[in-house]
């Protein structure tokens, strides 16, 4: 669509009044209004304007609105400055309480709003909402950004979005169909072709897309069907959810079946009673299983003197590397067979929790090709496609015949690079799906170049060198303390550190994960293990030890303030987790229904755009698409609306 058909029709307009070129830059006020910001709801939402100077953003003020007037106030996130209202709010170098840091907006070459995750005091920018370049005739800012210049990146361009939904539940069979949504054209599933019902965009930056059903009758609820960036792969609960059944993953497209009723029974844990242990693993982004995924890099027992007779913090505990990680030699003597030595890693938990695919890169080829597909099972592995047995995690082979290549498997000894990836059940794509061939997820797991048939294949692989590999993990490090930081306590009453384990220094409370940075397919994630039980929780996923994980503003086991140390109500700036509160059917997001029956005609679906690193209970105001479903199962829905003309927008000026 034209760039003023965008505008015209969505409304998303920041217009950059620039001051004459002949005007000398100084740190001067700016007015922005947000006038679309008065009709979504805002609540708990943190936003920051930052201005690009000299290629850099620069920080014009954290705000968040308040709707308890109209228009909606817009202030400090403490609430003791006014900055304004919707209609026009005034930021500078004084009231931000910026000083010399606040950017010279009138050499600024781009502006950009963030949503800013809370307590976010970094100086780096949050998920960008809405970009512009700047020049001195002015700007105009929106939602879908810009393609080139100064500024590339906001939410993108959704006013083309459109999609389709059908009641069915793949994963348990017909019989309950009126009990599952998915994003799939109905019309396909009577010929068994899959035609994918979603027309989107992909998300840009650290945005993803979720799925939502709502009930609109005498009992409101909302469920997620999963977050999403493709409408041609899996959700990123696909692998993992208990709501589905037990037959498969369903078909590669979102969509989510709702055949058990899932209460989430954490107790309040007592992390102090010697049977626990912490524990610190990298997991694929699109996650293929509620246990942890094999590839442990730091663990240690909790010693019962972690706090102390007063239930408080004592000590640190110390973190231990573990001592070898995965890793394969391949030798490919022919063109139509390889052998791998070495250690895969340990079973992933079943089909349901995805399998492996070995992948070479020839000489000439512009993509990889599939060498085969794995899964292990204790002892054995074997190819999931043929159920043929290959070998042992530690010697397997694999040739045309055992994979169910055929003439399409690649000539190992021509490969130049070999890697493992992890992949969704049934997994990799075919064609049918809108791939040129088949395509490798992005959770590579092992990789090394090869010469003449022969392949070492590490985790840190061809990292080090800006190719496919993983990480370095050989100087990880890190250690750990009971405490609870989101506790509220009544005068005299005992502490409760015991209830919650943090990745911060005793003395400090300073962050202490030394950990690299992933590439896009993974993520970390922490532990308690109890050793006399079995019982197992995470503590939260994260992409760096000096920041809050992904669940901090929305696990709802915390407690409600904070205390000495504590730089936000959701605890520290670091990985951890507080198990103050057992969760119970009526937790907030804990629960999710048995069979819903989907056809009574109260039911519609949500399509939104959720920041990434956060696990919503409720949708976000960035809706791009919205409809109901369909009266019966196996048929498709109206075709649902496109919401993107009431993304937000604003004027800014000075």
């Amino acid at each position: 669509m034209r760039r003023h058909h965008l505008i015209a029709f969505c409304s998303m307009l920041l217009l950059c009044a620039a001051c004459g070129g002949d005007q000398s830059p100084g740190r001067i006020a700016f007015n922005l209004a947000l006038p679309q910001f008065e009709s979504i709801d805002t609540a708990g939402r943190m936003f920051e304007g930052w201005a690009l100077v000299s290629g850099q953003p620069v920080s014009t003020g954290q705000f968040v609105l308040d709707a308890s007037v109209t228009p909606k106030r817009v202030t400090s996130v403490d609430g003791a400055t006014l900055y304004g209202t919707t209609a026009s709010a005034s930021f500078g170098p004084a009231n931000t309480g910026l000083g010399t840091s606040f950017p010279f907006i009138t050499l600024a070459t781009g502006f950009f709003i963030a949503v800013e995750p809370a307590g976010a005091n970094d100086g780096v920018p949050g998920d960008v909402l809405m970009a512009a370049d700047m020049n001195a005739t002015g700007c105009v800012l929106t939602a879908a950004g810009v393609a080139t210049g100064a500024v590339n990146w906001a939410l993108g361009d959704w006013t083309s979005a459109s999609g389709v939904v059908t009641l069915m539940t793949p994963t348990n069979g017909a019989s309950t169909n009126a009990s599952g949504v998915w994003f799939i054209n109905g019309a396909s599933t009577d010929a068994g072709i899959i035609t994918p019902g979603l027309s989107i965009p992909t998300p840009t930056g650290a945005w993803r897309v979720q799925g939502w059903v709502r009930n609109s009758g005498a009992t409101p609820n909302t469920f997620s069907t999963g977050q999403f960036t493709s409408a041609v792969r899996p959700d990123n609960d696909a692998q993992s959810t208990p709501t589905r059944g037990s037959l498969n993953i369903g078909p590669m497209v979102p969509g989510q079946d709702f055949i058990n009723a899932v209460a989430n029974t954490t107790p309040a844990l007592d992390l102090a009673s010697g049977t626990w242990s912490v524990e610190v693993t990298v997991e694929p982004a699109v996650d293929n299983s509620m246990a942890p995924f094999p590839l442990l890099l730091l663990s240690a027992t909790i010693p019962t003197t972690a706090v102390n007779a007063s239930g408080e913090t004592a000590a640190n505990v110390p973190l231990i590397a573990t001592a070898a990680l995965p890793q394969l030699t391949m030798n490919a003597a022919s063109a139509t067979s390889a052998a791998f030595t070495g250690s895969l890693p340990a079973d992933l938990g079943g089909a349901s929790a995805g399998e492996l695919a070995l992948w070479v890169m020839l000489p000439t080829a512009l993509q990889p090709a599939l060498l085969g597909r794995l899964r292990v099972a204790g002892p054995l592995v074997t190819c999931p496609a043929t159920g043929s047995l290959l070998g042992t995690p530690s010697n397997f082979a694999v040739n045309s015949l055992s994979t169910g290549l055929g003439s399409g498997f690649p000539d190992p000894t021509q490969a130049v690079l070999v890697f493992l990836t992890v992949e969704a059940q049934g997994g990799p794509l075919p064609a049918s799906f809108g791939a040129t061939g088949v395509q490798p997820s992005a959770a590579t797991l092992l990789s090394g170049n090869a010469v003449a048939g022969v392949a070492t294949l590490t985790v840190a692989g061809l990292s080090a060198q800006g190719g496919i590999g993983l990480a370095n993990f050989s100087a990880v490090a890190g250690a750990c303390i009971l405490a609870a930081p989101t506790a509220v306590l009544a005068p005299a009453a005992p502490a409760v550190d015991r209830n919650g384990i943090w990745f911060v220094d005793f003395t400090t409370r300073a962050p202490t994960l030394v950990l690299p940075a992933l590439p896009a397919g993974w993520v970390y994630e922490g532990w308690v293990r109890n050793s006399s039980t079995g019982a197992l929780y995470s503590t939260g996923k994260f992409r760096s030890g000096f920041a809050a994980d992904e669940d901090a503003t929305t696990w709802p086991g915390s407690g409600t303030g904070g205390i000495l140390g504590a730089t936000t109500s959701s605890g520290y700036a670091a990985p951890g987790q507080d198990f103050l509160t057992a969760l119970t059917a009526t937790s907030p997001g804990a629960t999710s229904p048995a069979l819903p029956q989907f056809t009574d005609g109260a039911w519609i679906t949500l399509v939104t755009l959720e920041p990434n690193g956060t696990v919503p209970t409720a949708p976000s105001p960035w809706v791009v698409l919205t409809g109901s479903l369909p009266l019966s199962t196996n048929t498709t829905s109206p075709a649902l609306l496109n919401m993107a003309a009431q993304l937000p927008g604003g004027t800014l000026s000075w």
